[in-house]
C-alpha cells in the first residue's frame, strides 16, 4: 500500500513542471472559468479561371481516437499526454479544420466550385481528411511546440468508382512563440501556432492538388 501511495504522489508531483509551464495557459488568472478557441486561416483569393468545370465535395473529416476531444491535449513526455478541461476548441477540431480547408480551397484557383454541405451539384472530385495528430508538445519545457498532422485523400469521382489522385500525410511541428524569453505559455500562443501549422499544411496541399490534377 505504501508503494502505491508513493507512486501516486510521484505522479502528482511530476505534473507540477507542466502546470508551471502552462500556468498562463491553463489558468490565465481567471480561476475555474473555461475558455474556448477557434482556428482561423486565410489566404489571398486567386483570380478564377474561365475554363474550369470541376466541382469539389469536401466530406466530413475524422480524427484519431487519441485526439478525439475538444479539450486541448498536451504531450508531457515520450508516452504521457494530458487534456486541459479549461481550454478547449469551441467545437470538434475535425469540424474546424474541415471548414477551414473548405474555405481555403474555395479561394484557390483549382476548382470552379467547392461545394457546401447540402449542395445538390454532383462533384467531379471528392476530398477526405483524417487528423492523425493535434497536440501541444511540452516534452521540452524550454521549447514548446504545436504539432498537427493531417492525411488527405483526393479522389476523382467517376460514374462507377473513384480513383485516388492524392493520398498524403502532412505533418507539421512549429515552435510556440512566447511574448518574451522568460514568459509562460498562453493558450492563445498555442492556438496561433496551430493556425500556422494549418496554414503550412494547406499551402503544401494546394500545391500538391495542382500537381495531381495536371498529372505531374
Amino acid at each position: 500500500m505504501r508503494k502505491i501511495t508513493a507512486v501516486y504522489m510521484l505522479c502528482i508531483w511530476s505534473a507540477f513542471p507542466l502546470i508551471g509551464v502552462l500556468a498562463g495557459g491553463c489558468n490565465l488568472g481567471h480561476g475555474d472559468r473555461r475558455h474556448f478557441y477557434l482556428l482561423d486561416v486565410t489566404r489571398d483569393v486567386a483570380e478564377p479561371s474561365q475554363d474550369k468545370k470541376d466541382a469539389l465535395a469536401v466530406r466530413e473529416f475524422d480524427v484519431s481516437p487519441r485526439f478525439r476531444t475538444k479539450d486541448f491535449v498536451y504531450r508531457t513526455d515520450k508516452f504521457s499526454y494530458e487534456s486541459d478541461y479549461y481550454h478547449s476548441f469551441l467545437t470538434w477540431p475535425e469540424i474546424l479544420i474541415c471548414e477551414q480547408t473548405r474555405q481555403w480551397l474555395s479561394g484557390a484557383d483549382i476548382f470552379t466550385t467547392v461545394l457546401k454541405p447540402g449542395d445538390e451539384l454532383k462533384p467531379t472530385h471528392v476530398l477526405k481528411g483524417s487528423i492523425t495528430a493535434l497536440y501541444g508538445d511540452f516534452t521540452s519545457k524550454s521549447s514548446p511546440k504545436a504539432v498537427m498532422a493531417i492525411r488527405f485523400f483526393l479522389l476523382e469521382a467517376g460514374p462507377d468508382k473513384s480513383r485516388i489522385l492524392l493520398d498524403k500525410v502532412y505533418d507539421v511541428s512549429l515552435a510556440v512563440k512566447l511574448k518574451s524569453p522568460k514568459s509562460r505559455v498562453q493558450a492563445q500562443d498555442l492556438v496561433e501556432a496551430y493556425n500556422e501549422c494549418l496554414k503550412q499544411v494547406l499551402f503544401e496541399f494546394e500545391k500538391d492538388i495542382k500537381n495531381a490534377l495536371s498529372g505531374t
